[in-house]
């Protein structure tokens, strides 16, 4: 089930951010396919969520053509293995 800010509201925001230290969820991803797909559909619903939840800090580390940061989405140079999906 992809996430949504619907489930934002049962986590107890406090407690994630007592202290001043938010919840940092990273996802590694060894596919992320230029043209939407199964697996980016998920992380990209996943990113709009902690976005649009505030509860949580979101990034996504995937292969890319160089090295790459920006707004939580982060590429690292990596093996292009099948040129079909970008």
């Amino acid at each position: 089930m992809p996430p949504s800010a619907a489930v934002a509201p049962a986590l107890d925001r406090r407690a994630l951010t007592s202290g001043g230290a938010r919840l940092r969820v990273v996802d590694v991803a060894v596919w992320y396919g230029a043209r939407s797909g199964g697996v980016r559909t998920y992380l990209d619903a996943k990113a709009r969520a902690a976005a649009d939840g505030g509860v949580f800090e979101h990034h996504l580390i995937v292969p890319g053509a160089a090295e790459r940061h920006e707004n939580g989405h982060h590429e690292l140079p990596g093996v292009l293995v099948v040129a079909a999906n970008g």
